[in-house]
Parts: structure tokens; sequence; C-alpha cells
């Protein structure tokens, strides 16, 4: 494939290969980091991720590298080093953000479009970059995160600074677009990888098989909510749940899945943290997906549950509460809601569930996908050349 262009695309970001270092990420950015890049190639043009990633080692110093990851994608990350005590964290963290800004001051040329995943932590570099530069700002907004949780008024500052100082916007879900429909930027609505994985078979059995796949925590109480679900149906259901947490939750959770397990008929189970092959597989020999954090809070407004398309993917139904960011979303129309966040409400809405309908995520999902590509490709222009 002959690429036209070259795009940077500026995140947290790392791959396996260099473990040992132990590199800031965060595991769902790197996946959407992925997908984008990933259509970013389809629409012509080569992707250079740049990564100002520092270490959580106590000591070292790991130089900067850059490396090939896969066709037309090639990774950079900049110098860092261990530390131990409290003052020297924070100069790692300065020492990063030094090198990004000048980076792009070296680098970027005026006017050029770059993509940035949007984070407080690195959005002190990018800004004072841009003032000086000029390039062209491409803000991959998946949450607002002083809307999510209370942050110093310094960040509540920068971050509103940040969203109205980008030029092109894009957004994980449709009521972003709404809330920043004031600002007058070009946007693209990308709840997440749209990808799908047909080649995966399931297993025959004449048992539902439920999942939840996700952090496990008291908060947003997911899979606490669907574990709980158990008590109101019959053999014919069996639950299971994968993923991460604390160690705290991780024991409740246990805990009360064994409790569950004496009092009810549809049998419960953990299964620990699923990645790469091994999530998809587990997924793809299972029914019907869940997503049942809480349905309260502003957050929703501006954060997609990315579960779904996971789920989605392997050709799951999904079943969720009735969240406005969902509803509204592009999948919106194939998922299947419940109206109260009671276990009672969640179980009817799975016994309703019609296997022999004509329920397709896997053309959905692939339209999706062809129309990002088509609308990145439109974003990026075609003047972008470095």
């Amino acid at each position: 494939m002959e690429f036209m262009e070259k795009v940077r695309y500026i995140g947290f970001y790392d791959n396996s290969e260099f473990a040992k270092e132990k590199r800031y990420i965060s595991l769902a950015a790197v996946n959407k980091m992925d997908y984008i890049s990933s259509s970013i190639v389809k629409a012509g043009y080569n992707v250079q991720i740049i990564s100002p990633s520092w270490t959580a080692n106590t000591e070292g110093w790991y130089d900067k590298r850059t490396s090939d990851l896969r066709d037309g994608i090639t990774l950079t990350l900049g110098s860092t080093f261990g530390a131990r005590i409290k003052i020297m964290k924070l100069f790692r963290i300065a020492w990063s953000w030094i090198w990004l800004f000048f980076y792009l001051v070296i680098n970027v040329k005026r006017g050029e479009k770059i993509i940035v995943y949007h984070s407080l932590m690195i959005d002190f570099p990018i800004y004072f970059a841009k003032l000086l530069k000029g390039f062209k700002l491409i803000l991959e907004i998946e949450e607002e995160y002083c809307v999510v949780i209370k942050q110093p008024v310094l960040f509540e500052w920068l971050e509103k600074k940040m969203i109205s100082y980008a030029d092109y916007h894009l957004l994980s879900t449709d009521l972003m677009r709404e809330a920043y429909s004031h600002l007058n930027k070009e946007s693209i609505v990308i709840h997440g990888n749209y990808n799908t994985q047909k080649k995966t078979k399931r297993k025959k059995s004449n048992t539902v098989s439920i999942v939840y796949a996700g952090i496990i925590d008291s908060v947003k109480a997911g899979a606490f909510n669907a574990i709980r679900v158990a008590e109101y149906l019959n053999s014919s259901y069996k639950i299971s749940v994968i993923g991460f947490g604390d160690v705290e939750n991780i024991k409740k959770l246990k805990q009360e899945i064994e409790l569950l397990n004496e009092i009810s008929d549809c049998k419960v189970r953990y299964d620990g943290e699923k990645k790469g092959q091994e999530y998809i597989d587990y997924l793809s020999n299972c029914d019907i997906g869940l997503s049942t954090q809480i349905a309260t809070g502003e957050y929703l407004k501006y954060s997609f549950p990315s579960k779904m398309l996971s789920y989605m993917s392997v050709g799951l139904r999904v079943v969720s509460s009735n969240i406005e960011c969902v509803k509204k979303s592009k999948i919106g129309g194939l998922v299947y809601y419940y109206e109260e966040d009671t276990p009672e409400s969640i179980a009817k809405v799975l016994q309703s569930i019609d296997f022999s309908d004509d329920y397709d995520s896997y053309k959905y999902l692939d339209r999706l996908n062809e129309e990002f590509v088509e609308n990145i490709k439109v974003m990026l222009g075609v003047h972008n050349n470095v």
C-alpha cells in the first residue's frame, strides 16, 4: 500500500515488547489508539505515535526509542528515568512534559494537523506548543475528566481551554457533540473499536451464557449489578465476570458470588482478567454481554461504555441500563434496555431476548467502520504534508 503523508498522534502508549520499562499507559487508551491508527492507515496515511509515557520503576534510565509497530505505524517514546522519592517523581513527569514540548516545537510545522488523545497529564505541553507553533489540533476526547472527578481549579481551567482551543474534535458520544456545539468545531463521533471478529465460533450449549467484562468497583458497580441478577434467573442461564479491580473489590465480588451460588439456580463465576485473543475467545463463547453500571451521574454524558462494542464485535446481544449516551449513540438501536437499576428489571430484559430474530451486529459495525475511515480521511484533508 502506498501512503501519502504522515499523521502524528500524541498519547500515552507503549507496546508489550518493552513491558519491563513499566511505562505509564491506559490499556483502554492503547486499544482506542490502535483502532484509530489502523483506520488512518486505511485512509492512506502513515501514522507516527508520539508517547511521553514515563516509567513507574524506581530506578534506571530509559532512552528515547523509535520502533515499527505495524504496516504504516511507528512509535516514538521519550526518555524517562526511575524515581523513589516524591520530588523526583514530580520531576520525572516534568521531564516528559519538557521532552514532548520541545519535540513538537522542533518537529511539527505551522498548520500541520496532529491528533492528541486528551489527558490532563499532557495538556500543558500541548497547549503551550500550539501557542508557539500554530499547528492544527485534533483533540480526541474520551471523557471530560473534570466532570467525571473533581479536579484542582487549574486543571478545570486547562481542560476547558484545551477543548475550546482545539481546531477539531474526535468525540466518544453524541451528547458531547451537543454539549460542545456552541464551539462550532468540526467533529467526528467515534464510540470505540468498530472492528469485528467473525472467525470465532461459539461452543454449542443449552445454557444462555451471560458475561460482564470490565472494571470491578463499588462506585459504578457494574460487576455487582450483573451477578445479583442470578437470584431472578433459572438454571437455563449462567453468569460470568471477567475484569480487573483492586484487591478489596475482587475479594468482595468473590464473596458475593459464593453466597449467590448457594441460593440461586443460575450459577455465577469470576474468571479473572482476560486480554488479547484470550479475551476475544472468551466473549465468543457467550450469548449476552452486560453493561450494568449505575445509571446516574453527570459523567454519563461524557463517556461511552466501550465494552458494548467488544460484545457486539463477536456477535453478542447487549443489555444496558437506559442511559442517554447509549440510547442516542450510533449503536443505540441494537441494544436491549432495562428501565430500573434493579436485578429484577435486568432479569426481565434478559428473559425477553429472542435469539431467533435477525440481529446482526457484524453488519452494523462493518458499516460504522467504513464510515469512520471516510470521515477521518476528510478531517485530515489532503494538505498535511510533513
